[in-house]
């Protein structure tokens, strides 16, 4: 829809390069690099079992939304700008180390705020986060056994949100939005969408509310040459 069949074509020699990238079609439009990041450091005395790979925002979704506000944890993957993994072995325990950066200084403080979520909400000491001086975020967490309940399957029907996401953003960009444009009004729908509706199939009302979706555009359109400045990160 955006450059025609060149593109198309151009698609298959050059594909997505990471999850965000399949995820996000924009952010594949647009060419949006990772950034380079180092290794997540491993706690003392642990052992090192595989590593230096990307985390990736689609486990970020999944992981998220298992146990928190499934918008809350899209929000913070679609900020998602570069990370990498460590598995060790802490004593007993296997145990993994994730360093994550967001594109942006904001994106970085909604991943903490979610992983804060995501943490309170799972077994006692499962889990832990901080902040770097690095403008990055470490997030430690290890298997609590056999006995732990820490599977929810909440994420199963939480990925309609996101697919509604996409369609909503090809459906724009048809209707000659631009990618921003209809990225922001996607972003603006989705946020407004409950997943119970779209698991059951049901239209969600602010598609059939005018003068929401008006509201919607107009606020899409006046910011569609905002240019993200010294708060971004991904680098």
């Amino acid at each position: 829809e955006v450059g025609g069949q060149a593109r198309l074509d151009e698609a298959f020699k050059s594909p997505p390069i990471d999850e965000e990238q399949v995820i996000d079609p924009v952010a594949y439009l647009a060419g949006d690099q990772p950034g380079a990041i180092s290794a997540p450091t491993l706690p003392l005395g642990s052992k090192k079992l595989d590593g230096g790979k990307e985390f990736g925002a689609l486990v970020w979704f999944q992981m998220l939304s298992e146990r928190i506000d499934p918008h809350l944890a899209l929000k913070a993957t679609l900020g998602w700008g570069a990370d990498s993994y460590t598995d060790a072995r802490e004593g007993s325990k296997t145990c993994v180390e994730v360093r994550y950066r967001g594109e942006t200084k904001r994106d970085n403080a909604e991943m903490l705020t979610a992983l804060h979520q995501w943490i309170a909400a799972l077994p006692a000491g499962m889990a832990s986060v901080s902040a770097n001086a690095d403008n990055t975020l470490q997030l430690h967490s290890c298997d609590p056994g056999a006995k732990a309940t820490v599977v929810t399957n909440r994420s199963t029907q939480a990925y309609q949100l996101l697919l509604f996401r996409d369609v909503l953003i090809d459906q724009f960009v048809k209707a000659k939005a631009t990618p921003y444009i209809a990225t922001c009004a996607a972003d603006a729908v989705t946020d407004q969408s409950s997943v119970a509706d779209l698991v059951a199939g049901k239209e969600p009302t602010v598609l059939t509310n005018g003068p929401a979706i008006a509201q919607i555009a107009a606020r899409c359109r006046a910011t569609a040459g905002t240019v993200v400045g010294a708060d971004e990160i991904d680098r």
